[in-house]
């Protein structure tokens, strides 16, 4: 088994920008090579020309799109992939995803390895770390991860375009228990209620930090207020 990971970022500016990513490039390569698990993130950050930062992907000759000139911002939007994949399947696999974002006119940087300790971190694991039990939480976390990236792949329903270029958006759900029309909305549920975790809101001018959520207020504020949310 090996595991990796590559960075796709896209030039789209849609709100759906995510799900036509995954949509055109995951979901397919996924359901033809079936990798034995993946993990899906998204990312969305502003840079100037003096803070880009491609993280884990190497940032060498990016497109025009991705160069931010002095004095201008430009958002960088990117999906991160990790996956655990067979060995003999890993050299088609990854040459037909690279494939497929060069057709979808995105761009990556190329594949890395990906160090699965992540998954056993201290992030992951609280009190008691011991040997044994970062080897349960482990597993654990990785199926947490591939279960939520599955559900997210599984609702992802084609989108009508006026374009060449096939876009993708997450299913509508008109049940009373979603009542922003999303289906994750029910998921978040059953996670926040089991688990009692608190959500914290900061409520602000500008983004504060990506970890949290923001409130955005049309008044500016001078101080930025944040409270601790349970659901």
């Amino acid at each position: 088994m090996t595991y990796r990971q590559i960075r796709i970022y896209t030039p789209d500016c849609q709100d759906s920008w995510a799900e036509s990513v995954l949509g055109n490039v995951i979901s397919p390569l996924v359901t033809r090579f079936r990798p034995d698990w993946f993990w899906i993130t998204r990312y969305k950050d502003e840079h100037t020309a003096t803070t880009v930062d491609f993280a884990d992907s190497d940032g060498s000759n990016p497109p025009d799109w991705l160069r931010p000139e002095d004095g201008q911002k430009v958002t960088f939007r990117s999906i991160r992939f990790r996956c655990e994949i067979q060995a003999e399947d890993r050299s088609i696999f990854e040459t037909s995803l690279l494939n497929e974002i060069t057709t979808n006119k995105y761009w990556t940087s190329g594949w890395l390895d990906y160090d699965d300790s992540e998954l056993s971190s201290d992030r992951f694991v609280g009190e008691d770390r011991s040997a044994m039990r970062r080897d349960e939480r482990f597993l654990l976390t990785k199926d947490y991860l591939h279960c939520v990236s599955r559900l997210v792949l599984h609702s992802l329903i084609q989108a009508p375009s006026t374009s060449k270029v096939r876009e993708y958006r997450f299913e509508s759900n008109d049940h009373v228990m979603n009542p922003t029309g999303s289906t994750f909305f029910s998921y978040h549920h059953f996670f926040c209620n089991p688990t009692d975790v608190v959500v914290p809101v900061w409520v602000g001018p500008t983004s504060v930090n990506s970890t949290f959520t923001l409130v955005q207020l049309k008044e500016p504020l001078t101080t930025v207020r944040a409270f601790p949310l349970h659901y």
